[in-house]
């Protein structure tokens, strides 16, 4: 079960690195993941509204959790 998530912004290619991936850059209000069977999963995420355009440079994110050991996993 995972007690914290965490959504960070990447360059595209970047890997994921559990310390500097470890952060929220922004204010996430909800999380959902579906997926569809035979088809690949789908993650939507609602912030809050950051007053600059979303698409500004940044298109591409790591959603990780922490299931209490203290080292983040990549989910998305």
């Amino acid at each position: 079960m995972i007690e914290r998530f965490f959504f960070a912004y990447a360059q595209p290619g970047e890997a994921f690195d559990p310390v500097a991936h470890a952060v929220n850059d922004e204010d996430v209000v909800s999380l959902d993941i579906a997926q569809n069977e035979g088809d690949f999963a789908n993650l939507t995420v609602v912030i809050r509204n950051p007053r600059v355009g979303l698409l500004f440079g940044r298109l591409w994110c790591w959603l990780s959790g922490d299931d209490g050991s203290g080292v983040p996993t990549p989910l998305f």
